[in-house]
């Protein structure tokens, strides 16, 4: 039966795993061999779960069975490890089935055999999936404090997928938090580690966040009143260069916030101190960028007369 389930496990047939793994638990029970038969459910649970969670829910309701029988024997025999799998195994379950205060007692079980054990990245990833029930709950502050002890071990572990994966998580909760400046902070460490670990869907991912990030309206308003604080300092008065680089850079925040008739207006004082100045290479460059504002717009014609500029 064995070799069985490992041939069906390879071809990836878990309906036929399942079926192996209930013949070996009736086997195994007759033979009364009780510490066999707690891997056997540990492992049936686990593959139950597997398949629940990709679109068969009506088989998470047999992985608990097998996880809470699996559980009751490793807890008389205080095998701690298999104890902490478990338990995180139905915390996975319980989170799929939105009952997040099971759920978090479960992970919260798990992370406190992790801690006796010594298990420090155990400890880090059972902190994450606290982190992850708060933030579902929207307990963001709760959140950031469960995500902030799972990073400080990752950092000391210098484990730098999870350190990622936890800056990742971190600028999430301060961006539903509306704290940008820390999401940001936490969003471009996450974006670093995901370009040294080679991983292009992390690194899409944050640069989608943080497009969202410069793009909010607080953000928007916020970098508008720096540029415009600069603009009126007596250095830049006399400064063209300097005062043509801020206002493209406030055009472009404009631009951002979908702010286009701000845009417009932004570049037009660009385009009229090049202007004054005869810089003609830097007129083409506005030009074509005031084109593609009222492209945005939709206002075809004037597009195409900046354009031909």
């Amino acid at each position: 039966y064995q070799e069985l389930e490992e041939m069906y496990y390879e071809a990836k047939r878990f309906d036929k795993v399942i079926e192996i793994n209930r013949k070996i638990i009736t086997v195994l029970e007759e033979m009364k061999d009780a510490p066999s038969i707690a891997i056997c459910h540990a492992n049936l649970g686990s593959t139950l779960l597997h398949e629940g969670l990709k679109g068969k829910p009506e088989l998470l309701d047999q992985a608990e069975t097998n996880f809470k029988q699996a559980l009751e024997f490793v807890e008389q025999q205080k095998d701690q490890r298999r104890q902490a799998y478990l338990l995180g195994n139905l915390g996975i379950l319980y989170l799929h089935k939105k009952d997040f205060d099971q759920s978090y007692d479960y992970y919260n079980r798990s992370l406190k055999i992790m801690t006796e054990m010594g298990d420090e990245l155990g400890e880090a990833r059972s902190y994450a999936n606290l982190g992850k029930i708060e933030s579902l709950k929207k307990n963001w502050d709760a959140a950031a404090e469960q995500y902030g002890k799972s990073l400080q071990i990752m950092e000391e572990l210098q484990n730098r997928p999870g350190m990622a994966q936890q800056n990742e998580a971190l600028g999430e909760v301060f961006l539903q938090k509306e704290n940008f400046e820390e999401a940001e902070k936490f969003l471009q460490n996450a974006n670093s580690m995901y370009e040294a670990l080679k991983d292009p869907q992390g690194v899409r991912i944050i640069q989608d966040k943080l497009l969202y990030l410069i793009s909010h309206p607080t953000s928007i308003q916020k970098r508008k009143e720096e540029i415009e604080a600069e603009l009126n300092t007596p250095e830049v008065e006399k400064d063209n260069a300097k005062k043509i680089e801020l206002l493209t850079d406030l055009g472009n925040t404009f631009f951002l916030g979908s702010q286009l008739d701000n845009a417009q207006g932004a570049l037009e004082r660009v385009l009229k101190i090049q202007e004054e100045t005869g810089d003609k290479s830097g007129m083409s460059s506005t030009y074509g960028n005031l084109g593609s504002i009222l492209s945005e717009r939709e206002d075809w014609e004037a597009s195409d007369q900046y354009y031909e500029k």
